[in-house]
């Protein structure tokens, strides 16, 4: 009997596409039809179990795809060039062969936002009902890589060792696995295919003009852009690079001056991406390096998410329909976050009815109950709740008059 991937039980298995193999994983609860499921797509070279925490958490609600990308993980070498179109095209043919059909809500890391880019128009329209890019790249990054100063001064360094260190939230085995699977010969070999169609995906995209369509692309479906502080990165491996003599000083130099003017060359290229839909939002995640997802610290004055001291004690999700207002709390201890805070996340008003039930399905339920969440999953799906249309009260951030049962307050994700 044929499985079926909406209804069953979390798991993993190949999904044959006639010419090989792919691993399709599943996470998360019953889907009923038309209900909006979560597919994770990876940067380049990139293992799933890179998302190992976020799906455990977004899975607590969504139902949530994610799989190996030709010869990565499980999944069989495919005959086909690893181009973005590509890839995209296995993606599709992967979900179709496997019975699973949109709408969808897209979370794209880094490459991922090039594929998911080639990926929604394979779709019928309004099947991608809404997407996170995470500090994704755009048709014009593979343009800016590689930088020769960042090889220079990164030459036999582990990238996320240094970038990460200890600041991610994967368990120790959970860790071990991904250490194993990004060090796999047969990783790397995947690994140095996608990069030898990096360029030429970006070119290929560029091509489609897809930020100039009117209509957008998306229509009016919500997107978020998470543009990560890339120089915090580029920061460490300079650091590291230099403490194992890496680099002349030239290259010194410039890796230095490029540090400098790498954020704002990141948020030229990524704003862009706004123009995919009617309704997008921009986020600067000061406190996070590239690997946003797999951080303990993403904004400098979030802590932890907490319910309203108003809010009902135990509180169910609300139903579809209700309009639900999230009140944004600032940290009381310190006065200029708080003003960043009000400054940056303004209160909104979630009005729940179609189009956006995969808000209610998804964000709301999540910020009801925090003890299932993670950081990243809470941060990219209130990213993707501010998308939402809007109606701003006039009063303060913390003077609120909304029913009790209504509030749900994220005041601080992360304790020092």
């Amino acid at each position: 009997m044929a499985t079926d991937w909406n209804t069953c039980n979390p798991q993993t298995a190949p999904i044959s596409l006639g010419t090989h193999s792919l691993s399709l994983s599943v996470a998360g609860p019953s889907r009923a039809s038309g209900t909006p499921a979560i597919i994770v797509i990876q940067g380049i070279a990139s293992s799933t179990a890179e998302w190992t925490p976020c799906i455990r958490s977004l899975s607590a609600f969504a139902r949530v795809f994610s799989y190996d990308r030709s010869g990565f993980g499980k999944s069989d070498v495919s005959p086909n060039d690893p181009s973005a179109e590509n890839i995209a095209l296995e993606l599709h043919e992967l979900l179709k062969v496997a019975g699973v059909e949109g709408p969808f809500v897209l979370v794209a890391h880094s490459y991922g936002g090039i594929i998911a880019r080639e990926f929604i128009p394979l779709r019928p329209q309004g099947d991608v009902v809404g997407v996170v890019f995470v500090d994704a790249n755009t048709e014009e990054t593979p343009g800016t890589y590689p930088n020769p100063a960042v090889q220079a001064l990164g030459k036999g360094l582990n990238g996320l060792e240094v970038t990460i260190g200890d600041s991610h939230v994967l368990g120790t085995g959970e860790w071990d696995v991904l250490m194993r699977e990004e060090d796999s010969e047969r990783g790397v070999v995947a690994g140095r295919r996608e990069l030898e169609f990096y360029h030429a995906s970006g070119r290929s995209l560029a091509a489609k003009k897809q930020v100039e369509l009117d209509p957008p692309l998306l229509g009016d479906a919500p997107i978020v852009v998470l543009h990560a502080n890339y120089a915090l990165d580029l920061q460490k491996i300079y650091d590291a690079g230099v403490a194992a003599g890496n680099g002349s000083e030239e290259e010194r130099e410039t890796m230095r001056e490029f540090i400098a003017e790498a954020n704002a060359l990141e948020e030229r290229m990524q704003r862009k991406t706004l123009g995919l839909s009617r309704r997008s939002r921009w986020e600067f995640v000061e406190g996070s390096g590239h690997y946003v997802h797999m951080l303990n610290r993403l904004l400098k004055y979030s802590n932890q998410l907490t319910q309203s001291k108003a809010n009902i004690p135990n509180a169910a999700p609300p139903k579809i329909g209700a309009p639900v207002t999230i009140a944004l709390a600032a940290p009381a201890d310190d006065e200029e976050d708080e003003e960043l805070w009000a400054a940056a996340l303004p209160e909104l008003v979630l009005d729940a009815a179609p189009p956006a039930v995969m808000l209610i399905l998804v964000v709301i339920p999540l910020l009801l109950i925090p003890s299932l969440l993670s950081v990243v999953s809470a941060s990219l799906l209130l990213a993707v709740a501010e998308a939402a249309p809007v109606a701003a009260p006039d009063t303060a951030v913390k003077g609120v008059a909304v029913p009790a049962e209504q509030v749900v307050t994220p005041a601080m994700l992360l304790k020092d």
